[in-house]
């Protein structure tokens, strides 16, 4: 995708560039829960100053929250796109909407299927022995572990491919969790875009506002983003914002830059210990005041937050440039890939390259109170081993993501239109933005 091509490249390529932020708060907060999960606190221990990431604005670089509530915001946003902007010819909005919808499942359901064969394939290669070995809670819990028969394997991949998108819960890659609620909330948009296809733009977006309120006092979260990005892209083709927007220039640039302060403030909320600093106690009184009670206190705070910084981004054709830029882009087109590769290449690759490729043995020492004897781990090495390896890993990351992106995700894409066209009449339509 280009950032050149005039006011509808630009308006899809900050889009795609927010994706491509999303993907890397992804893999900074997995390598945050893996080898440093105190930055989820605003600091390590009572009375302890905070460390540079566990400041407020700061700390949402590795908390994030924030990525998986910006990929609820995109789903809703463009998801809507071809509906709205064709609102006056509704019956073709219809037809691209339907087609739209019948190819979403298998776009999300070949490729997910893909990887999680790779990464059993791997399991049963023994290749996540090593971060099963190791000392950090979050690598061990997302390890697999082999199994010993090869029908107890395949039992065991038959399963979970059906949980991705039953339970959400793939033991061969728990990160998954994520892409049955968005599939879910990408169908949720479908409806209300059917519901309101022949109402005037007006009402829609009221509908939206209302839905908006609906989800909020139901603490939905999620549904709370996908009708935001719903909501400002009806905005975005509303002829009078646009005037709006453009009458008051200034106004609206000193606007939003309030709002992207206020946005990432919001967004800082702590994980856990939030009465540990000043500032995360003031902005729990304050969500414990506005907040429904059954609401998830920090990942409610940070779609607030994001909520406010989406706002300013619209506001402010600056920071609409600076998510064009053509490296957020690029990540942005890599995203899903990214998505999808980092969790098992984090737990292999990583693992060997932090902790080494030699296992540990049994250590010979008095049992416990069980029995058993002690299991010997691997010891984290220190920050600074993990930083030159990640020098080797990320390109890695990202160059195993652009050759799914360049071969995988187009064999997929044809897979999914082949299907969609014997269910129904009609040349294939393939958009990438769907």
């Amino acid at each position: 995708m280009t950032t050149t091509g005039g006011k509808a490249d630009h308006h899809i390529a900050w889009i795609t560039g927010l994706r491509g932020v999303a993907s890397c708060l992804a893999i900074s907060t997995h390598l945050a829960r893996a080898f440093d999960p105190d930055l989820f606190h605003p600091a390590s221990r009572d009375g302890a100053p905070a460390r540079l990431l566990q400041q407020p604005f700061l700390r949402v670089l590795v908390q994030g929250r924030l990525g998986v509530l910006i990929f609820f915001f995109i789903t809703g946003y463009v998801c809507s796109m071809q509906p709205t902007r064709l609102h006056r010819e509704p019956e073709l909005a219809l037809s691209l909407m339907a087609r739209s919808a019948l190819r979403r499942t298998p776009r999300l359901v070949f490729p997910v299927t893909i990887i999680t064969c790779v990464v059993w394939i791997m399991t049963q290669l023994g290749m996540f022995l090593v971060a099963q070995k190791s000392d950090s809670p979050f690598i061990v819990r997302t390890s697999p572990d082999r199994m010993l028969s090869l029908c107890a394997a395949l039992r065991s991949l038959v399963d979970n491919t059906v949980a991705s998108w039953t339970t959400g819960d793939n033991v061969y890659d728990r990160h998954q969790w994520t892409l049955l609620p968005l599939l879910a909330g990408s169908m949720r948009v479908y409806m209300f875009l059917l519901a309101t296809s022949k109402i005037h733009p007006h009402y829609r977006m009221l509908a939206s506002v209302l839905i908006f309120s609906y989800y909020y006092i139901c603490a939905d979260v999620n549904g709370t983003q996908l009708i935001w990005g719903v909501f400002l892209c009806q905005v975005r083709y509303h002829p009078p914002a646009a005037r709006l927007l453009a009458h008051r220039p200034s106004l609206f640039k000193c606007l939003s830059v309030v709002l992207m302060l206020a946005g990432f403030f919001a967004a800082s909320f702590p994980e856990k210990q939030w009465h540990r600093k000043p500032w995360s106690k003031y902005q729990h009184a304050i969500l414990v005041t506005v907040l429904p009670k059954k609401a998830h206190l920090p990942y409610f705070s940070s779609a607030i937050g994001l909520e406010l910084i989406t706002l300013s981004i619209f506001f402010n054709d600056v920071f609409q440039t600076l998510l064009c830029n053509q490296y957020l882009v690029w990540l942005g087109n890599q995203s899903f890939a990214v998505y999808l590769i980092h969790g098992p290449l984090m737990r292999s690759l990583l693992c060997w390259m932090v902790y080494g490729v030699r296992l540990p043995g049994q250590v010979d020492s008095q049992a416990d109170e069980t029995g058993e004897s002690a299991k010997a781990v691997l010891h984290y090495p220190g920050h600074l081993r993990t930083a030159l390896a990640l020098l080797i890993w990320m390109p890695a990351n990202f160059g195993l993501a652009a050759l799914w992106t360049r071969h995988v995700d187009p064999w997929c894409a044809r897979a999914a239109e082949t299907l969609i066209s014997r269910c129904r009449p009609g040349p294939p339509c393939i958009d990438d933005n769907a």
